[in-house]
């Protein structure tokens, strides 16, 4: 998204807000990142919405929204600042570079797993063989904090460990899941 003041953010945010319920769901943010040039998936919009929902009402209130257009620019930043021959695509090399830059550190093995499960999933099946698109890069951005969000519930000490059960870990599993 743009960096807009806060004000800005507000005013825009209440014209996406189409009913006027000082939320919006994953239709209203698609189409708000969709009116900022972002083609983002539905299936990311509400994997990103889900991510700041912190009521569980799959919506957001403008504080989240707030946070969420924060989040969008430092991934935007990350991918650009790791996409070094400026061609719109962050080759496979610089994937992890620009995971790491955007605040996540999976490993080389969870980050081939991941694209392949995007890639055959049918989450995205257009687009460079070897490399992501800034959409594609924000679905796997997109997954990653929606799973260090459901990690977290279990992480009581925020040392990233955590003991899970079975059904915990079917859990975490579910939240995934679109």
């Amino acid at each position: 998204m743009a960096a807009f003041t806060r004000d800005q953010l507000y005013a825009f945010f209440r014209a996406v807000d189409k009913d006027g319920s000082g939320k919006i769901d994953a239709g209203e943010l698609a189409a708000a990142l969709s009116a900022q040039g972002y083609q983002f998936k539905r299936e990311t919009a509400g994997m990103i919405l889900r991510q700041f929902d912190v009521t569980g009402t799959s919506t957001i209130e403008f504080a989240q929204f707030e946070a969420l257009n924060a989040w969008i620019l430092a991934c935007q930043q990350a991918f650009g600042a790791s996409d070094t021959d400026r061609s719109g695509v962050v080759e496979t090399k610089e994937i992890p570079t620009a995971l790491r830059a955007a605040g996540y550190n999976p490993s080389d093995m969870a980050i081939n797993i991941l694209l392949r499960r995007m890639q055959f999933g049918g989450l995205y099946t257009e687009g460079p063989p070897n490399g992501l698109t800034f959409p594609q890069f924000m679905d796997v951005c997109a997954f990653l904090a929606l799973g260090r969000t459901a990690f977290s519930w279990y992480d009581g000490d925020r040392d990233g460990t955590a003991t899970l059960t079975i059904a915990q870990l079917f859990e975490i599993l579910l939240v995934l899941k679109p």
